[in-house]
């Protein structure tokens, strides 16, 4: 583990270190609907509907094949369906989309190859 980081599993079964998180503010929805002769409108309150996530995470294994099929895991999570994101301090982001994962070069050295990547999620409202 690097030191001041944290680990994070994706449904339970995909684990990485975590560099960073950064977390977004949620987004509200309103309709708004005037009426002829009446001053101000009406506006109904839709809820909260998504918040953005930026998470980066780094990767290690002992060989390049290892590396690669963590590679896969990850990327595999950008499939359109929602998952769950548990981070090991304790915060816990359900329904979040994967909408791209960006995969920075890999280094070599030590005892393996390792390298960081970046996720981005969209965090569904209720």
């Amino acid at each position: 583990m690097i030191a001041g980081a944290t680990r994070a599993v994706v449904d339970g079964s995909v684990v990485f270190v975590q560099l960073a998180l950064e977390v977004g503010t949620w987004t509200r929805q309103t309709v708004e609907r005037t009426a002829a002769g009446l001053d101000g409108v009406v506006s109904v309150d839709l809820g909260r509907r998504s918040r953005s996530l930026v998470q980066r995470g780094q990767l290690r294994a002992f060989s390049e094949a290892g590396l690669r099929a963590q590679l896969c895991d990850v990327c595999g999570l950008a499939d359109g369906q929602v998952h769950t994101l548990l981070v090991s301090d304790g915060q816990l982001f359900a329904d979040v989309r994967v909408d791209g994962v960006y995969v920075s070069e890999r280094v070599t050295g030590g005892g393996g190859v390792r390298c960081e990547f970046e996720m981005r999620y969209t965090q569904l409202g209720q």
